[in-house]
């Protein structure tokens, strides 16, 4: 059983290398305390959370992205000149002699 979630978790390219044999013999540390496993549980949890809400924002922004490329590219929306300017003033200060 356990061989069968670590080749599922592997994927394709590690599961003809993974070996019950080798596996077998290893021994996997895990908190005797219910209470210490619990709160290592919920740590994990609050972690998968954080990196859910984190993806759904990078997702949120690259559409974002997107559309504002479609408005620009389409002539939908229009930069003012100083939204123009600015990026170019602030360029030639970085990038100094």
């Amino acid at each position: 059983m356990n061989q069968t979630r670590i080749a599922l978790l592997a994927g394709d390219s590690a599961r003809e290398n993974s070996n019950y044999t080798i596996l077998k013999p290893m021994l996997v540390a895990f908190p005797k305390d219910e209470a210490e496993q619990q709160e290592i549980a919920d740590r994990l949890y609050d972690l998968e959370n954080l990196m859910d809400a984190k993806r759904a924002k990078i997702t949120a922004l690259q559409r974002l992205k997107k559309s504002l490329m479609q408005n620009l590219l389409t002539g939908r929306m229009r930069l003012s000149p100083e939204a123009i300017a600015e990026p170019t003033a602030e360029a030639g200060k970085s990038g100094g002699a």
